[in-house]
């Protein structure tokens, strides 16, 4: 945990080992105070079980409909997502794709599916916060995602 207050009730395949850490109890700790009992619920699978075929399907089948709906916006309106403006949606949305970029399947936000994304993507990237927020190195010489 980086802070105290704040509560890890993410999983994903990067994080098991450091939550296998935890105790059972203290991991229940941190379900219990999710105020989502479903997402509990579901944290507390994913750490003793893993990630489903079927839910990571799932979820590439969700990011999908997300980039189809980037690329329409991006087709429409663009060069940003709502129009001639950088907003707060094309900041919202820059973690997401971030994210997809170290997963097994980057091709999403390539230029061959999806190129207004791609180019929307380089733009984002080119941006000086961007380019501070993601200048530093990771500490972990073992953690897989590099960056």
């Amino acid at each position: 945990v980086a802070h105290a207050g704040v509560n890890v009730l993410s999983y994903n395949a990067r994080h098991k080992v450091r939550l296998q850490g935890f105790p059972k109890d203290e991991l229940r700790a941190i379900a219990a105070r999710c105020p989502n009992p479903v997402i509990a619920r579901r944290f507390l699978r994913r750490v003793e079980q893993g990630v489903s075929e079927q839910e990571e399907a799932d979820a590439y089948v969700s990011l999908d409909l997300l980039l189809d709906g980037m690329e329409r916006a991006l087709t429409e309106r663009g060069p940003w997502l709502l129009g001639k403006d950088y907003s707060l949606a094309d900041l919202a949305m820059a973690p997401y794709v971030n994210r997809i970029e170290v997963l097994p399947r980057p091709e999403m936000v390539g230029a061959r599916l999806r190129p207004r994304v791609a180019e929307w993507w380089a733009r984002m990237q080119a941006r000086p916060a961007y380019v501070e927020a993601f200048s530093f190195k990771n500490p972990n010489a073992n953690d897989p995602i590099k960056r």
